[in-house]
């Protein structure tokens, strides 16, 4: 009975922790979700309002959450471990000598935990920031930002999950907390217009000046920066005062609009690419010289054409080029791969030709043994007819001494048979070594 009890003891104190801490963290995300400073991530993000005094309140008020959540949920295992009758300083005495241990095996899971608790506590951004990286591959809004990834929608609507460790080695620009979207603006003019210049930038200075949308408290800047070879160029420099995309582009168009409208007050225009010339005085000859300004323009678009096309031509000569350049890279490769072998063909046909030699020389020294067999032959039967036959003395050595000079005659050839065998005998030997050399 003792032991039910004691049980049942366990069980509710088990009940009232686990249930005291989903009380907790149901409270800390109410009081987020209630939050004035939490944005409202829905429709067109391009009107979407996030000043940075909002961005950074709420990314406190997140920062502080997440940590009471942590401590709740860590607190809540202590007891109900310790209800349970676990020795709870062993465990965490165990954990600690095991830290290095997990830290090898769960590196990068424990990287981006301890990222995103970076991320809380530094708070570069918040839920519902726009941020960018400055190579432009990330420009989105900040869905979560989780112990693990934080999510950005991109504008193409594209969600984007990045590991909170990434965001240590990532540079990060923040928009949401910018105070003012600046106005920066270039203009060329044309030259011919050079003296209504100082008329023109006043007016403009005007405009910016009454514009209602246009700061007061921040720079607002009509310049003429430079004068180029064909233009002059104007230079305009404002600040809005909201940071929303829509209203940041409606008053740069209304701004644009209105240089414009002064352009056109002043009869003059924005410079083109194709008026690089003066306009013709007037009074007698404006036909004529209208005339011959247009066909001029006419010549210099021909010719711009012109210089488009060698262009293209020339960018397919240099392909072609790079194309033989890798087409002769591999000729030279395949060269270099035969060259050996051609030296092996070289060698072999100068074995070729030892072994033709030895050849004729044998040849030559076996018809060499042949006629001196042929000269021994005649030599035994004329011995044989002067020995079978009764004749005079003087005929018979006669014979006799015929006989032992053809028999001479056999045994100089059989020696040059033998010399013209050993010569080839030779020649066979040095093509036997060369052949094992190769």
């Amino acid at each position: 009975v003792a032991q039910a009890i004691y049980r049942i003891w366990v069980c509710q104190l088990l009940n009232y922790t686990v249930g005291s801490s989903w009380l907790c963290i149901r409270l800390l995300n109410t009081r987020l979700e209630l939050s004035r400073s939490r944005p409202q991530l829905l429709g067109d993000l391009s009107n979407f309002d996030s000043s940075s005094s909002t961005s950074r309140q709420y990314a406190q008020e997140a920062a502080l959450a997440q940590i009471a959540k942590v401590a709740v949920v860590v607190i809540a295992v202590l007891l109900c471990l310790q209800h349970l009758g676990v020795n709870v300083s062993r465990i965490l005495a165990v954990t600690g000598l095991s830290g290095v241990a997990f830290s090898f095996l769960l590196g990068d899971f424990l990287a981006n935990l301890f990222g995103g608790c970076v991320l809380y506590l530094t708070q570069p951004f918040a839920q519902g920031d726009w941020v960018q990286t400055p190579d432009g591959k990330i420009d989105g809004w900040i869905q979560t930002v989780g112990w693990y990834y934080t999510s950005i929608m991109l504008w193409e609507k594209k969600p984007h999950y990045i590991p909170n460790s990434t965001f240590a080695f990532m540079p990060i620009v923040n928009c949401s907390r910018m105070t003012h979207r600046r106005i920066l603006f270039e203009g060329p003019l044309r030259m011919r217009d050079l003296g209504k210049i100082d008329e023109l930038l006043a007016d403009i200075q005007l405009l910016i000046n009454n514009h209602n949308d246009i700061d007061k408290s921040m720079h607002r800047l009509c310049r003429l920066k430079v004068v180029e070879d064909y233009s002059s160029v104007i230079w305009v420099s404002c600040y809005t005062r909201g940071i929303r995309l829509a209203e940041f582009l409606q008053v740069q168009e209304s701004v644009l609009l209105g240089i414009c409208g002064i352009l056109r007050k002043y009869q003059t225009n924005w410079a083109s690419s194709l008026e690089r010339f003066h306009s013709p005085p007037a009074g007698a000859g404006d036909a004529e010289l209208t005339t011959e300004f247009r066909r001029l323009l006419n010549a210099r678009s021909a010719l711009l054409s012109h210089e488009r096309d060698l262009e293209e031509k020339q960018e397919k000569l240099e392909s072609q080029r790079e194309q033989l350049e890798a087409d002769r890279a591999v000729v030279q490769g395949v060269q270099r791969e035969l060259s050996p072998k051609a030296a092996a063909v070289e060698q072999l046909k100068e074995l070729v030709i030892i072994r033709r030699k030895s050849l004729r020389k044998r040849k030559s020294a076996v018809q060499t043994k042949n006629k001196a067999l042929e000269f021994r032959q005649k030599a035994m039967i004329m011995l044989e007819e002067s020995v079978g036959t009764f004749m005079q003395a003087p005929k018979k050595d006669k014979l006799q001494q015929e006989a032992l000079e053809i028999r001479e005659a056999s045994v100089q050839m059989a020696l040059q048979a033998v010399v013209l065998e050993r010569s080839a005998i030779e020649t066979e030997r040095n093509a036997l070594e060369q052949e094992k050399e190769l």
